[in-house]
């Protein structure tokens, strides 16, 4: 919460010094993936943590609408994405990979094993 935070806030001041209405628009965006990028960096970490515990890894989705998270991960998998964000997990090819969605940004973010984020 504390990182959406800053980043409104980054965005209030930049818009606020007079920025055309497209490169505010841009800057959102960018925020948008940023955020994006962050819990798609502490999935991995938690699906790290969940492996090492049971020896496989966990597929689902999780979204956090309005503040209310909703899940289908396991109760014992500990992960929540930040406000208006969508995880999905997906197993099927004997690792894992993720997606995130945001409900403001056409834009999406995936993760693989031993990747960084991209957004597209």
């Amino acid at each position: 919460m504390r990182r959406v935070s800053l980043i409104w806030l980054v965005v209030a001041v930049l818009g606020a010094c007079g920025n055309p209405v497209a490169k505010f628009n841009e800057t959102k965006e960018r925020a948008y993936m940023s955020v994006m990028r962050t819990d798609l960096a502490a999935l991995a970490d938690s699906l790290g943590a969940y492996h090492a515990k049971h020896g496989r890894y966990v597929a689902g989705t999780a979204t956090n609408a309005e503040g209310r998270v909703t899940s289908s991960f396991p109760a014992d998998f500990k992960f929540a994405p930040t406000f208006n964000v969508t995880i999905t997990v997906d197993t099927s090819a004997g690792s894992w990979t993720a997606t995130a969605t945001h409900a403001i940004t056409p834009k999406t973010c995936a993760i693989s094993p031993g990747s960084q984020p991209a957004c597209r």
